[in-house]
C-alpha cells in the first residue's frame, strides 16, 4: 500500500513518491523519474503496487489498453515486463509508470495528487523505464 511520501518496495530498488507536490527524490542516485498527476476523484480506496498479471488492461486516453500489447509495441521484452510496477486501487489499474492515468470519466476534479516512480541509474531495468518514458 502506498502512503504519502517515499515508498520503498521490498526487494526492489525503485521508489514511489506520493504527495501533494511534485516529487523531489531524496537522493541523486535516482536519475530516472516518471511522474503523473492523479485526481483524488478517480482513486477508489487505497493505492497499492503490484506487478503484471496475465490479461491486465486498463482504460486511459479514451480507450482500453492491454498491457501485453502496449509492452510489445514499445519493444519491452517479455522477460522484463513482470518487473514493471503497476499502481492499483480497488477498481483495478490506476497507472503504469510511463503510460497514462486511468480515465474513469469521473465528474469533479477532486484534489490533485502527484505520484512518481524513480529508479537508480544502475538498475537492470533502466532501458525498460526509458522506453516507457520516451514513448509516453
Amino acid at each position: 500500500v502506498l502512503s504519502p511520501g517515499e515508498n520503498h518496495l521490498p526487494g526492489y530498488r525503485g521508489v514511489f513518491f506520493l504527495g501533494e507536490e511534485k516529487a523531489k527524490p531524496s537522493s541523486n542516485v535516482y536519475k530516472i523519474s516518471i511522474q503523473a498527476d492523479l485526481s483524488s476523484a478517480i482513486i477508489s480506496g487505497s493505492l497499492y503496487v503490484r506487478f503484471r498479471r496475465d490479461g491486465d488492461s486498463y482504460f486511459y486516453g479514451g480507450m482500453t489498453h492491454r498491457l501485453k500489447k502496449v509492452f510489445n509495441d514499445r519493444g519491452i521484452p517479455p522477460s522484463r515486463r513482470s518487473r514493471i510496477p503497476i499502481v492499483c486501487d480497488s477498481k483495478g489499474i490506476v497507472w503504469v509508470p510511463g503510460l497514462g492515468v486511468r480515465d474513469d470519466r469521473v465528474v469533479g476534479a477532486g484534489n490533485k495528487t502527484f505520484i512518481s516512480f524513480s529508479i537508480p541509474v544502475s538498475d537492470d531495468g533502466e532501458e525498460v523505464y526509458t522506453a516507457l518514458k520516451e514513448n509516453h
